[in-house]
């Protein structure tokens, strides 16, 4: 038996006999005696190849919207002409078609290797795994896809996207790989499929052979090699729990959340795309608390259509009939742009022109974004949610915007039904001034991923930072009571921090009464709430607003889940 520690990036259990992806060999063709035409040749069959290749990936069906955006923006690489003639330029000017292309590959690399977007970092992966696929592809030999053929454990030095596209997702019960980080595209994906994955294990291909039986411990980073009895005996009941836990989950699908003293609490889902919403309905969340529209306008080169726009918003709406349905107005900036739109480099996005400042700035955005909810609005469930709001001004130029798009309606249809208009709360600025801001806004939904961000001064994103980043920090807790108190109309909680367990009685103990959270964590959401009372909550998070860190509130959080035998998924 051998016991490493790795990094837990996509948490559960698995048990299994391992399945060993080899390392690609280095291609050792020599293409420096070839002829610049010759070479040219080359690499437009690769080039055509590699498109066909993608072309096909999609067209199986079976992709996550994770892994489908990723193969998308290889194919837009590779659609780049700007891109592949400088490939074809490198190539004239005397370098062989294997190092034209990885000096093209690098080039872009080493650029959004030094991105201030994390969006862009996160690229670096996938422009790695592109260039691979065209330098196998000018071997021009049929492409080796990995297959499996019964459950088992996968074990790679490292896994790329579209090396994980391939595998059928319902073979493989677990992921281990040498390289690799918890932000990984592969790392996304697994948590999206709910397989449990660890990384960071040295050695891993060398340490594990074929066939070998695993333990994966997708919570702890654990993995123990070839087990004794005892192990295998302690992990297949931690399994079981684990199964007997996601049983007494599943009880919750339909019932409302109350807490142990009548306190009735809305649970909404966060939608993000159409396969979001699907989720939403299977878990019956009551209604959608945050509607994300960016995935209508990203990796596209022209806007949305009206008829596009209010077929999707009229979906949403028809889902939940009788449920709010809050659509967050375009929310584009610091890491994230559609190519459509012209935008100027900041030395610091996301404190640039972003979320409301930059719809205000290109108007005819977000008229067409307000448009296209009142018209679908035939359930009269709809809302209209603000991102980024730091200034009183920002409401009363989007609701003039609003009141101008309504006046210009009432000449083209008989009856309409006017959304609400809210905003999120997701500066130190819309924190301190919730009280004013209730004068011009009909709701509110605290965004507490960058709440906190902007509370601490941390980007969330940074390595280096992430023991600074924490939505628990008693300053966030703080803010949020301050929020509750100032506002005078609806509020509820749409970040992160409304699915974490040790948050929930911490959120409902200072006064929220609605939380969204991404469709899978709904029925775990509900049994929490279920399970503790508003008075046991409101005395504990007066506890936690008396801590001098974050650590320590989650201590006594902790402590008081387990005296009342609340187990965690």
């Amino acid at each position: 038996m051998i016991k490493v520690q790795g990094i837990p990036v996509s948490p559960g259990y698995a048990i299994g006999n391992a399945f060993i992806i080899e390392s690609e060999s280095e291609n050792l063709i020599k293409y420096e005696n070839l002829s610049v035409e010759e070479q040219l040749n080359l690499f437009e069959n690769s080039l055509s190849l590699s498109k066909k290749q993608l072309a096909e990936l999609i067209e199986k069906g079976s992709l996550s919207k994770t892994e489908t955006d990723i193969i998308n923006f290889q194919r837009e690489i590779l659609d780049d002409e700007s891109f592949c003639n400088k490939i074809r330029e490198y190539i004239k000017s005397g370098l062989a078609v294997d190092k034209a292309i990885q000096a093209a590959f690098n080039e872009a690399i080493s650029e959004l290797s030094e991105a201030s977007s994390s969006y862009l970092r996160e690229r670096v992966e996938d422009l790695k795994d592109l260039m691979v696929r065209l330098l196998k592809n000018l071997s021009e030999q049929p492409e080796e896809k990995v297959t499996l053929n019964k459950k088992s454990i996968v074990v790679a030095k490292l896994l790329t996207p579209s090396a994980f596209a391939y595998l059928d997702k319902n073979l493989i019960l677990g992921i281990i790989t040498e390289e690799g980080g918890t932000t990984s595209h592969v790392a996304i994906m697994a948590k999206e499929r709910g397989i449990p994955m660890i990384v960071g294990i040295k050695n891993a291909t060398y340490k594990i052979k074929n066939g070998d039986l695993l333990i994966l411990d997708g919570y702890s980073g654990t993995l123990i090699i070839n087990p004794t009895s005892r192990h295998l005996d302690l992990y297949k009941a931690k399994m079981a729990e684990y199964n007997k836990l996601m049983s007494e989950v599943r009880k919750y699908l339909g019932i409302k959340a109350t807490t142990k003293d009548g306190v009735k609490i809305t649970v909404q889902a966060n939608v993000g795309n159409e396969n979001d919403l699907s989720s939403s309905l299977e878990v019956k969340a009551d209604g959608i608390g945050l509607l994300r529209t960016e995935f209508l306008y990203l990796e596209r080169e022209t806007e949305p259509s009206e008829s596009e726009l209010i077929g999707f918003f009229k979906k949403a709406s028809e889902a939940f009939p009788y449920d709010e349905v809050i659509i967050r107005t375009l929310d584009v900036g610091g890491d994230k742009f559609p190519k459509f739109m012209k935008i100027e480099k900041e030395a610091n996005p996301f404190l640039g022109v972003r979320g409301i400042r930059l719809t205000l700035k290109h108007k005819k955005i977000l008229k067409n974004q307000l448009k296209a909810i009142i018209l679908a609005n035939s359930k009269n469930n709809l809302k209209i949610m603000l991102p980024m709001i730091s200034d009183y001004n920002e409401v009363v130029k989007a609701r003039k915007l609003l009141n101008e798009v309504i006046s210009d309606l009432k000449g083209e249809v008989n009856e309409l039904n006017v959304p609400q208009l809210g905003i999120m709360v997701e500066t130190p600025a819309a924190a301190l001034m919730t009280d004013v801001l209730s004068e011009v806004s009909d709701f509110f939904s605290i965004g507490t991923n960058d709440l906190t961000q902007y509370m601490l001064a941390v980007d969330r994103e940074n390595k280096n930072l992430s023991y600074l980043y924490d939505d628990m920090h008693p300053s966030v807790l703080r803010a949020i009571k301050d929020i509750v108190i100032k506002a005078k109309k609806p509020l509820g909680v749409c970040g992160e921090m409304a699915s974490e367990p040790l948050a929930i009685p911490l959120l409902i103990g200072l006064g929220v009464r609605k939380l969204s959270v991404n469709p899978p964590r709904v029925l775990a959401v509900k049994m929490i709430i279920n399970e503790i009372s508003q008075k046991e909550a409101e005395e504990l998070a007066e506890s936690a607003l008396d801590m001098k860190t974050a650590s320590k509130v989650r201590l006594i959080v902790k402590n008081y889940l387990k005296k009342k035998g609340i187990k965690l998924l």
